[in-house]
């Protein structure tokens, strides 16, 4: 701090342009190796399932940060000119993760290009330009708690649908908008102990010819049911759509209730045991297998990192089920989608590679 007590105003203004100039390009130099990394597998090899996790336990970058180069970097493998255009300034981060999904061979030159020198708020405004949207967004945030001893006890969360992922929870101050429970001051709160703010009502609305909002307040314990549903249904619901697995829920509910109301049927008809050759897996031994690893995948890598993905999750034959790996417990073990994939590459890719070596097709 000393040096740059002694720095002229010019030379200070000068120096930190040159440093945001190396700073830009040392960023688009980590997203292209970072791209490069992915292209190889090697955060799958080293235990995570993405770069997000690779980004935080590794790099020890926040979680904006890691999703931001972890989006970029998605988007470079598809587009490298997003490398230079970082390099030289005309786009950051943010805005390269926000057009990335909707880049495509045919318009990613005039998106990229409306969004040179553009803020976050003037790249969301061209997307929507672009891509206008008709559903209600999905909103999940915690309700302030209020000063009054009487509610003091009280955590509630809004959760609106129907809607997309459900997203980490919000902080009351970064709640802008919305009807929200008001906050006493701490006189109010000393002298209006008795007075108890009624919980918001549920609302239902329409908002299209066949689309409806629904918003209502939630307990803590139903929102980590909500997640919970989210990681079980991610093979079915892989967007985990608030939407739809309230939807789910309802159909399972209705059914369960029929069932007891008026004694509806079970579907007919009974599962089968597999046979030795098949390459199904007895109930008796999912469930072990689910309980002992925990309903996460177990891979763990070279430096004693378990994977610690809980969605997408599926059972791995450890020798695999082409070369008679059989159908047991100890032969069985959970994996999430992408190491269920990363192992079947190591086991197979050097056979398949020496086959090509052999011209065997």
């Amino acid at each position: 701090m000393s040096t740059l007590n002694g720095m002229s105003d010019d030379e200070l203004v000068a120096s930190i342009a040159t440093l945001t100039g190396r700073a830009r390009g040392a960023t688009a130099a980590l997203v292209g190796h970072l791209a490069e990394l992915e292209r190889r597998g090697l955060h799958l090899a080293m235990g995570f399932r993405s770069l997000y996790g690779y980004c935080r336990t590794i790099l020890h970058l926040s979680e904006h940060e890691s999703y931001n180069r972890m989006e970029a970097a998605g988007v470079a493998r598809r587009f490298p000119v997003v490398l230079a255009m970082l390099a030289e300034g005309l786009l950051h981060l943010t805005a390269v993760s926000l057009l990335g999904p909707h880049l495509a061979d045919e318009n990613h030159l005039a998106l990229l290009g409306g969004s040179i020198h553009g803020s976050k708020r003037e790249v969301e405004a061209l997307l929507a330009r672009w891509f206008p949207k008709e559903e209600v967004a999905p909103s999940m945030r915690k309700l302030p708690t209020p000063h009054s001893g009487v509610l003091a006890s009280i955590g509630v969360a809004e959760v609106a649908a129907p809607g997309q992922p459900l997203a980490g929870g919000e902080s009351p101050a970064a709640s802008a908008g919305g009807n929200r429970l008001p906050l006493a001051s701490p006189a109010t709160a000393m002298t209006s102990r008795t007075v108890v703010t009624p919980p918001r009502r549920a609302e239902l609305a329409p908002v299209a010819a066949d689309r409806y909002q629904v918003k209502f307040t939630a307990s803590e314990a139903m929102i980590g049911r909500l997640r919970q549903a989210q990681e079980l249904l991610s093979h079915s619901v892989p967007s985990g759509d608030m939407a739809e697995i309230f939807d789910q829920a309802l159909i399972a509910l209705l059914g369960k209730t029929a069932r007891r109301k008026h004694s509806a049927p079970l579907r007919p008809g009974r599962g089968r045991a597999a046979a030795p050759s098949s390459r199904g897996i007895p109930a008796a031994v999912e469930r072990e297998v689910w309980a002992r690893d925990g309903g996460r995948c177990a891979f763990v890598s070279i430096g004693a990192r378990r994977c610690e993905e809980r969605r997408f999750i599926e059972f791995h034959h450890v020798k695999p089920w082409a070369v008679g790996g059989a159908a047991t417990t100890e032969n069985i073990a959970l994996r999430c989608r992408a190491h269920n994939a990363y192992e079947a590459a190591v086991y197979f890719g050097p056979i398949r590679h020496a086959r090509e070596e052999a011209g065997v097709s």
